[in-house]
């Protein structure tokens, strides 16, 4: 006696096609909840590739990045690229001018702490930046991903008091173009 008939049971292929696409949705739908936890598709080392400004009138200038190192792990953040010309390596070395250290602070942005992903909001806590101002503030980006591609809209910098950067304050942004190194 078989406990477990065996018989031939059809579907429709309307089930089938139905029940793939359940399955499809249920997997991007947890692939962008990982992500949304700053799960594999953030965690990583990245350099930044391209960096535009934009300003409040619509007008965009490309700015020339030199060096780069963003690192994301599942809660912590570092950001660290420099602009402007490339710097020269003086004889003898580790003999930078005053004036060339400080022009070479000015292109530097550096800011580290823990981020949050809401959506597709990006929102870093720095515990450490550059701008004193900045530290325990709030940076909030658009988000988008693709691959080993991110792309970060800039949208607004606050101070722990919410005073706003003026660049952001009066509509102006900062498009950053990353690829994953890591």
């Amino acid at each position: 006696m078989r406990i477990f008939p065996l018989r031939e049971h059809t579907k429709p292929a309307g089930i089938s096609l139905l029940l793939f696409v359940v399955a499809l949705a249920l997997g991007i739908t947890v692939q962008n909840s990982i992500r949304a936890a700053g799960g594999p598709g953030l965690r990583g080392i990245w350099k930044v590739v391209e960096l535009q400004q934009v300003k409040p009138d619509g007008t965009v200038r490309d700015v020339a990045v030199q060096e780069s190192f963003v690192i994301f792990t599942d809660t912590h953040y570092s950001m660290s690229f420099a602009t402007g010309t490339k710097a020269t390596s003086p004889e003898p070395k580790f003999s930078m001018t005053d004036s060339a250290k400080l022009n070479r602070y000015l292109d530097m942005v550096v800011n580290a702490g823990t981020y949050k992903v809401s959506g597709s909001t990006l929102t870093v806590h720095p515990t450490f930046a550059k701008v004193p101002d900045f530290v325990n503030g709030e940076g909030t980006f658009d988000l988008g991903q693709t691959n080993d591609s991110l792309t970060l809209k800039w949208r607004m910098t606050t101070s722990p008091d919410g005073t706003q950067q003026p660049y952001f304050a009066a509509g102006g942004h900062s498009v950053l173009r990353l690829k994953k190194v890591k």
